[in-house]
């Protein structure tokens, strides 16, 4: 993982497929000026292939990315088509005048909770690194306090990840990792990467 953020409210968890040692997702987090960044890919399949893809993907983001969240993301697209591509979430924060931009492409999963309830981030279709044609930016309010949470597809898509709120104290583990052990498919590789916003 790239953790470059000097934020103290951002975690990261993840597993790989239960037959490989290697896991094929990744992410990372970094400020830059008033913004912090969060990315979460999922290199298609699993295994080193996957891994490679993940890696150059974040290795692409962190090292050009723009102010325009559209414009990083298509250029990604471009420059990872050597690899058999990723599914991704990208989100771009303002701490300022908190709110978020977010893009999910492909199979990763997004929320935001709050003790007021939760909201499913809805991504599109496609494969970064394959040619992406149509997609969708949300805008994000960050009012109040309460959690982005940005997983692979190796997170149950039906997590009830409102129990943030009401699970018991887990002890040592982040709130990342029980989300891993709570709602991981055990059928592929697995990632959740966790914000923390409070306005």
């Amino acid at each position: 993982m790239s953790f470059i953020t000097s934020s103290e409210n951002v975690q990261f968890a993840r597993t790989p497929h239960p037959k490989e040692t290697v896991c094929g997702d990744d992410g990372a987090a970094w400020d830059d000026r008033q913004y912090t960044w969060l990315v979460v890919s999922d290199g298609l399949g699993h295994g080193p292939g996957a891994a490679e893809a993940s890696q150059a993907a974040l290795e692409w983001i962190i090292n050009n990315h723009t102010e325009d969240i559209d414009a990083t993301l298509r250029g990604c697209d471009r420059a990872i088509r050597h690899t058999r591509g990723i599914s991704l979430n990208l989100v771009k924060i303002d701490r300022d005048n908190h709110t978020a931009k977010y893009v999910s492409i492909g199979a990763n999963l997004g929320w935001k909770v709050q003790r007021s309830g939760t909201r499913r981030l809805a991504g599109g279709p496609g494969v970064v690194g394959s040619g992406i044609s149509k997609f969708y930016t949300l805008d994000i309010p960050l009012e109040g306090s309460g959690f982005l949470i940005l997983a692979s597809d190796g997170i149950n898509k039906s997590s009830d990840v409102s129990q943030l709120y009401t699970a018991p104290s887990s002890g040592d583990r982040s709130i990342a990792e029980s989300i891993i052990d709570e709602w991981n498919t055990g059928t592929d590789d697995a990632s959740v990467m966790v914000y923390r916003f409070l306005s």
